[in-house]
């Protein structure tokens, strides 16, 4: 349904369960490949996406492998463009909830 909006900016959050293959959802799972594929389909400029979840690091990216840093070229723009994944935890981490901040200690510090 989003795909069919403009907007500017876009932004998805998601606190539950995940693996290496992709996010749990109640209804079913979401596997890496699909979630690329609706985010991809969203036109907004701005994309940022917040997950939090155990083994979340293993969805930011569509398989591509790290290489060298490259230099990259300052622009003088008015607005960003481009997206964002920020995850709580890398491929191969769990993610944690806490008993005293009453849920997960990512959420509770971001």
């Amino acid at each position: 349904d989003l795909s069919k909006e403009s907007s500017q900016k876009f932004m998805f959050y998601f606190s539950g369960h995940s693996d290496e293959n992709g996010l749990h959802l109640k209804d079913g799972a979401v596997t890496k490949s699909k979630f690329h594929e609706l985010l991809g389909r969203i036109s907004s400029k701005v994309k940022i996406v917040i997950l939090d979840s155990c083994f979340s690091g293993a969805l930011k990216s569509k398989g591509v492998k790290k290489e060298k840093p490259i230099e990259l070229v300052q622009y003088d723009v008015d607005e960003p463009t481009g997206s964002v994944i920020l995850t709580s935890s890398s491929e191969r981490e769990l993610s944690y909830e806490s008993e005293r901040f009453r849920g997960s200690i990512f959420t509770y510090h971001l």
